[in-house]
């Protein structure tokens, strides 16, 4: 009889951006409690995510977007237009319908609101992404 190889899980690699950096390190410290998931890199500036992508080609993009909400939107657009196929999942501080469609228009996966959402939220959400991007 043959024995049965297991394949090893995958493990998720994901870029954690945004420019408060309290919440950016409380994200991927709790991104990184699980064993699927590992914080790639930590980028505090719009520009600094666009290029960290290309550099470190993360399986998803979690961004929280907080005061320069139009450079981050340019930055998911950036992301959405490479030929990266980097999925975005995006983390707004207030319920703005306007914010959340403008982020799912320049090509974020999904949008949440930070402080209705769980960490098994996040999570939960980083997994649809990823699913989502190998359709």
């Amino acid at each position: 009889m043959v024995p049965l190889i297991s394949m090893p899980p995958r493990v998720f690699r994901v870029l954690v951006a945004g420019d408060d950096d309290r919440v950016r390190h409380a994200l991927a410290f709790f991104l990184d409690s699980f064993d699927d998931l590992l914080t790639i890199g930590e980028a505090v500036s719009p520009i600094q995510t666009v290029e960290l992508c290309a550099q470190l080609r993360p399986d998803v993009v979690l961004v929280d977007f907080s005061e320069s909400e139009k450079d981050w939107i340019d930055a998911v657009r950036a992301i959405a237009r490479s030929n990266l196929h980097i999925p975005v999942v995006g983390l707004i501080g207030s319920l703005n319908a306007a914010l959340v469609r403008e982020m799912l228009q320049a090509g974020a996966v999904i949008g949440l609101q930070r402080g209705l959402v769980t960490v098994e939220g996040v999570v939960d959400a980083i997994y649809t992404a990823v699913q989502h991007d190998d359709h």
